[in-house]
This record gives structure tokens, C-alpha cells and sequence, in this order.
């Protein structure tokens, strides 16, 4: 037994050293590489909060553009309402002066329609009465014929008036 005691001894006292040295000599060397590793972390996460603040800060800058944006694009279409029917009523009131000037020339066309018939049915009267005026002054007339002159010419005396 002496001997697998001295064995436990010397297994434990080699322990003792190894920890000893890794204590000793790997510790300081593990906690600083530790510590670095800490304050990498932590400088990252503190970048990522101040990018996340910035990211953030930028996030609002546009909402508050796209707002903006939003509010110039309803000033716009109601702007382009406003035109709209302002040009749809400008066209409206044009047609129908168009529309009445039309009307006085159709009215003054027949106007001059009717006084040019009327002038045409006056002289063409006239010159069936000149004519029926000759025909009877040459004697070439008969009580029949003059009989349907006098109907012919009250007939057209009686249009002329109408």
C-alpha cells in the first residue's frame, strides 16, 4: 500500500504544480483575453445602439418626408380637381355661347331665306301680272282666261301676305 499511496501522493502533488502553474502563469493570460473579449462586446453592442439610434433618427426623417410628400401630393390632385372643373365649366359655358351664336345665324340664314323667297315670288308675280297686263292690252284675251288670271293673281296675292 506504501506504494500506491506514494502514487496518490505524487499524482496529487503534480496536480497541486500543474494547477499551480496554469493559476500562476495561463490565468492572467485567459482573464485578459476574457477582459478584451468583454470590451469587444461591449464596444459592439454600443455601436449597435448608437446605429440603431442613428437608423432610428433616420426612420423618423423619412416619415416625416413621406408626410410631407403625402400632404403635397393631396395638395396637388386638389389643385388638379379644382382645374379640372374650372376647364370642364369654361367648356361648358363656351358650347352654349357657341350653341346661341349658332342659333342667331341659323335664325338670320332663314331670315334671309324668306326675304330672298318672298323677293323672288313679288317679282315673278309681277311679271305674270306684267305679263297677263300685256296679253289683255293686245286683246288676246278671253272672259276664261282673264277669269283665271284674276284667280291666279288673288291667289298669289293672298301667299305673298302669308
Amino acid at each position: 500500500m506504501n506504494h500506491i499511496m506514494m502514487m496518490a501522493i505524487v499524482s496529487t502533488l503534480n496536480f497541486a504544480i500543474l494547477l499551480f502553474v496554469i493559476l500562476k502563469f495561463a490565468k492572467p493570460m485567459l482573464d485578459k483575453g476574457i477582459a478584451s473579449k468583454q470590451q469587444s462586446i461591449v464596444q459592439s453592442i454600443e455601436e449597435t445602439e448608437k446605429n440603431l439610434a442613428d437608423i432610428s433618427a433616420e426612420l423618423d426623417e423619412y416619415k416625416r418626408k413621406l408626410q410631407i410628400m403625402e400632404q403635397e401630393i393631396a395638395s396637388i390632385r386638389t389643385d388638379a380637381e379644382q382645374r379640372g372643373k374650372a376647364a370642364a365649366k369654361s367648356i361648358q359655358e363656351n358650347t352654349h355661347q357657341e350653341i346661341e351664336a349658332l342659333g342667331r345665324r341659323v335664325d338670320r340664314q332663314i331670315e334671309q331665306e324668306m326675304a330672298n323667297l318672298r323677293n323672288s315670288l313679288r317679282r315673278e308675280f309681277s311679271n305674270r301680272v306684267i305679263l297677263a297686263a300685256e296679253e289683255m292690252a293686245q286683246g288676246h284675251l278671253n272672259k276664261l282666261s282673264h277669269t283665271a288670271l284674276v284667280e291666279h293673281f288673288a291667289y298669289a296675292l293672298k301667299e305673298s301676305h302669308s
